[in-house]
């Protein structure tokens, strides 16, 4: 009989502790960085700090700039912008829970006893 031809027998042992495999050690190596390298990622750190901040010095002022012709506060409008309106489209499922207890309060609102 050869080894090939047989199977490995299945039992409840095998499955739940299957056999551990030895793993391989990794290795990290860290590369140390120049003087130089550290100082051009910083440049590119600072000037791409530069760009967001200008991209949000635009957006704070489109949204002062719709504020006033709509009457409403600047928040209101990045908020919407950086959220993407996701209040507005999605509301929260209620409960039967929720909806019962809602609708008992009012009644009891209403007969005065709340």
């Amino acid at each position: 009989m050869s080894s090939e031809s047989q199977k490995p027998v299945l039992t409840i042992q095998n499955v739940v502790n299957p056999r551990s495999r030895p793993s391989q050690q990794k290795v990290y190596v860290s590369k140390k960085r120049t003087p130089e390298e550290i100082a051009q990622s910083a440049k590119k750190r600072a000037e791409m700090q530069k760009d967001v901040d200008d991209i949000l010095d635009l957006l704070n002022a489109k949204a002062e700039e719709l504020a006033e012709k709509y009457e409403k506060k600047p928040s209101f409008f990045t908020s919407w912008l950086f959220h993407g309106g996701a209040k507005m489209v999605s509301n929260r499922a209620s409960s039967s829970w929720n909806a019962w207890k809602s609708m008992k309060m009012r009644e009891l609102k209403e007969e005065g006893v709340l």
